[in-house]
């Protein structure tokens, strides 16, 4: 089992199969999301709704804290083993395309993503809470131009990922093919720019306050 993992299709094939559960699960984050659009009262009992699963949330998180180490791991595996043998840079599967510029960015924009993913853990899950909860921390944090623009460039950063991330597993995975490979694009370029739009809103609803 080591030794299939340490392989480079083994690290492919982990960094895809993490990655697709993480595409997944920012799905899941927007939905609930979402909820803020509906006041303080609706989001509010959302958020007490995760946190009244005691040990079950508490499992989902150590889950979820597995999964980015494990992509995260195996990503790094590969860009090192990438820079070695080519020394211009990284590059990724491009489904077929000529080094799509998405892929040679995935370096970066996932060092950007792991700095989004403290700050936001700062900001709203471990900071203290103003009377109105969970929502007014959202709310202080957004409605300001600092917060909100921060917020807006990383989701762009996040958009940028997801696209290539979601159309190569299936490549990684072995699992492309030239009648469906153009609708995988498709679909992955739809799932990124619905996630970037669906994040961007709730800043901008708050921004516009």
């Amino acid at each position: 089992m080591w030794k299939y993992y340490t392989s480079c299709i083994g690290c492919k094939q982990t960094m895809a199969i993490t990655g697709q559960l993480l595409c997944a699960f920012v799905v899941v984050h927007l939905a609930g999301n979402l909820s803020l659009f509906a006041g303080a009262k609706a989001f509010n009992h959302y958020a007490e709704f995760l946190e009244g699963l005691g040990a079950t949330i508490y499992f989902a998180e150590a889950g979820l804290v597995a999964l980015c180490l494990l992509h995260l791991l195996s990503a790094l595996k590969l860009t090192l083993e990438n820079w070695h043998a080519k020394p211009t840079g990284y590059h990724g599967g491009s489904m077929n395309t000529p080094n799509h510029w998405a892929s040679s960015t995935m370096p970066y924009t996932g060092t950007l993503i792991i700095i989004f993913i403290i700050m936001h853990l700062l900001d709203f899950k471990f900071a203290a809470r103003p009377n109105d909860g969970l929502y007014g921390l959202v709310k202080g944090e957004l409605s300001t131009l600092p917060g909100a623009a921060t917020y807006l460039f990383f989701m762009i950063v996040l958009g940028i990922h997801l696209f290539h991330a979601f159309q190569s597993a299936f490549l990684s995975l072995g699992l492309d093919h030239p009648k469906y490979t153009p609708w995988i694009r498709r679909v992955g370029y739809v799932y990124a720019v619905s996630m970037v739009l669906g994040f961007s809103a709730i800043t901008l609803f708050f921004g516009c306050q």
